[in-house]
């Protein structure tokens, strides 16, 4: 049977799209086979751009993809304010989504609820367990994950609204050379990373028939205009992010390729090509949401979670739109 859950927050935004260009259908693949993980680990240093721009290397070779996103510490949420400060702040929404998630959480009894509600957690309160996504999407780790991402939905996706979209080409930029399929999936963690500052979701409602577990809910999406904030903070490194700004105007409408290389790019090099980088989420310190979402999840009787590639891009929010319309009808009032 189905639960229904009250809100205890009311509030939404357009769905999140972190799609580097355009949006459509997604295409499903087949169940993904159990793939043991460990925890991430965060102990290691990445180095600063300007280490990057001396040694003339390419920054994705010290990309640490076995950092997470970095949750509230002490509830506090990390922002900036109308003025443009950087603010760390305690909030009473925030705080009460935590709390109110913890609870619906302890009134649940269904197993199978609460492993899929693992998934969730991983992306939206505590990245430390990103490993039981990664064992779910039935890969060994980030790497591959947004590399599965970037190969089985984005290539696609960009080819259909750009059609002279190629996946092997390259720009060069201060004797550096940047392939879109390296960098591509590295600007997707990123995103990913900033929905860690969430730190709760609103679940709104749950069914289960047989091994699958529906879940609807909402839940923060990335703030926007933190890498704005970022590039401005480095002043180190300005001359480096005004030369991509100004390749990725002399670019635009000429070289759909160059410029999403560029533009990818410079969203990198504001969090300074670190694998834990994150633009935060969407509220100034406020539990802001977004959704409803829609998600299916399959736990078997041994409480082993599997998530498909479009459940999984509604998880971190590229693309929602063919999970809602797969899973929504599961909570329509007729069901």
């Amino acid at each position: 049977m189905k639960k229904e859950i009250k809100r205890f927050l009311l509030g939404g935004t357009a769905l999140l799209s972190l799609l580097v260009a355009g949006c459509s259908k997604t295409k499903t693949d087949n169940e993904t086979s159990q793939v043991k993980t460990t925890k991430s680990s965060t102990k290691k240093k990445t180095p600063s751009i300007s280490e990057y721009k001396t040694d003339s290397k390419n920054p994705g070779a010290a990309f640490d993809w076995n950092l997470v996103g970095a949750g509230l510490k002490d509830y506090k949420r990390e922002f900036y304010d109308i003025e443009g400060k950087r603010v760390t702040k305690l909030t009473a929404s925030v705080l009460d989504a935590v709390g109110n998630l913890q609870k619906t959480k302890s009134e649940i009894t269904d197993s199978k609820v609460l492993a899929a509600l693992k998934l969730l957690d991983a992306v939206y309160v505590d990245q430390s367990n990103i490993g039981d996504l990664l064992q779910a999407a039935g890969v060994s780790n980030q790497k591959e994950l947004y590399e599965k991402i970037w190969n089985e939905y984005m290539i696609e996706d960009i080819t259909k609204n750009h059609p002279t979209f190629n996946n092997d080409a390259t720009a060069e930029l201060d004797g550096v050379t940047y392939p879109i399929k390296v960098y591509g999936p590295m600007k997707l963690k990123i995103y990913t990373n900033s929905l860690a500052q969430a730190g709760a979701y609103e679940l709104l409602n749950y069914k289960v028939e047989g091994d699958m577990v529906y879940l609807k809910y909402n839940a923060p999406s990335m703030e926007g205009d933190t890498q704005v904030h970022y590039s401005k903070e480095q002043k180190n490194n300005q001359a480096f992010l005004n030369e991509i700004k100004e390749e990725t105007e002399k670019s635009s409408g000429q070289d759909y390729n160059k410029n999403l290389i560029m533009r990818t790019i410079f969203t990198l090099a504001t969090v300074q090509f670190k694998g834990d980088g994150s633009f935060g989420v969407e509220g100034s310190g406020e539990f802001y949401v977004s959704g409803p979402y829609y998600l299916a999840v399959k736990v078997d009787e041994n409480g082993k979670t599997s998530i498909d590639l479009t459940n999984l891009l509604a998880l971190i929010q590229i693309h929602s739109k063919s999970a809602t319309e797969a899973n929504e009808v599961k909570f329509q009032k007729n069901q």
